[in-house]
């Protein structure tokens, strides 16, 4: 998983934290070779990403869900500036996540500029891509298509094009 700050010796913030059942500490040691935090816990909102030697399903454990409005800067799990790697429990388009980041709702018609990017990786297709300044200046879907990147609306989740609470995702803070 992504760590905005920490206060482990020896690694710099923001890093990655690291965990690896194949090795017999855990990967404790390989992390701290490579400035890695060592992964104990995965918290509520935090998004993760698992590199297997198989696919495989697992079910989402009990609990209340952590939702868009709970990241709000006054919120619980409050985004910090730069990148956060999270989940939400509520699915969200990228649209109804960054609108429900501002505390008082935008004008009609506009994106507020909460978020400067949001990315999704999809294994063996790539990159999904969003920003508010793009959907306002109504260049998204042609600096997507020039990019090569994905467009989150035909991301294929339940409903079609949501962030779901399976779906890990990036979001760059100004």
């Amino acid at each position: 998983k992504w760590v905005p700050t920490g206060n482990t010796l020896g690694v710099t913030y923001p890093a990655w934290a690291f965990y690896s059942p194949s090795l017999s500490d855990g990967g404790q040691a390989y992390a701290a070779t490579k400035g890695y935090d060592f992964l104990t816990t995965i918290g509520a909102g935090e998004g993760f990403w698992i590199n297997a030697n198989a696919a495989f399903t697992s079910v989402l454990p009990a609990g209340t869900l952590v939702k868009t409005k709970d990241f709000q800067l006054s919120a619980a799990h409050a985004l910090p500036k730069g990148w956060s790697l999270i989940a939400t429990g509520d699915s969200p388009t990228p649209t109804s996540f960054n609108s429900s980041l501002s505390i008082v709702p935008p004008p009609a018609g506009s994106q507020p500029l909460n978020v400067t990017t949001m990315w999704a990786w999809e294994p063996g297709k790539g990159w999904y891509f969003w920003a508010p300044s793009l959907v306002n200046a109504g260049t998204l879907k042609s600096y997507i298509d020039g990019k090569g990147y994905l467009d989150f609306a035909t991301m294929p989740t339940t409903p079609v094009g949501t962030l779901s609470p399976t779906t890990g995702f990036w979001v760059n803070m100004p």
